[in-house]
């Protein structure tokens, strides 16, 4: 069975682990030189994603003001587009909803 997965078609072995991001990203991609290979151009995402989704806050992206999220209806937006960001969401600090002048919004 091990041989038949490193044999996959390289779609189709970056389909199985674009499934396994967060959960398994990291186990898949140790099992095998070749599937590390693959792995490769999906750990910038992966660690860009972790990095500012696992402890989230607000944060103004001033080089990308598509990506700033300043109150919580930003982030459901974002998951919206990008499905897999709620799977690196482990605590979530909304405290600044209380703060935020949302008639403004």
């Amino acid at each position: 069975m091990t041989i038949t997965f490193i044999r996959l078609p390289t779609k189709l072995l970056e389909e199985i682990i674009a499934h396994t991001l967060l959960e398994g990203f990291e186990s898949v991609a140790l099992t095998f030189k070749q599937v590390h290979a693959t792995c490769i151009s999906f750990m910038r995402s992966h660690n860009t994603l972790r990095a500012r989704f696992h402890n989230f806050n607000y944060y103004e992206n001033t080089s990308n003001v598509i990506r700033t999220i300043r109150i919580a209806f930003d982030v459901i937006i974002r998951i919206a587009v990008e499905l897999v960001v709620a799977r690196y969401v482990r605590y979530a600090d909304f405290a600044m909803d209380n703060k935020a002048d949302l008639k403004s919004c």
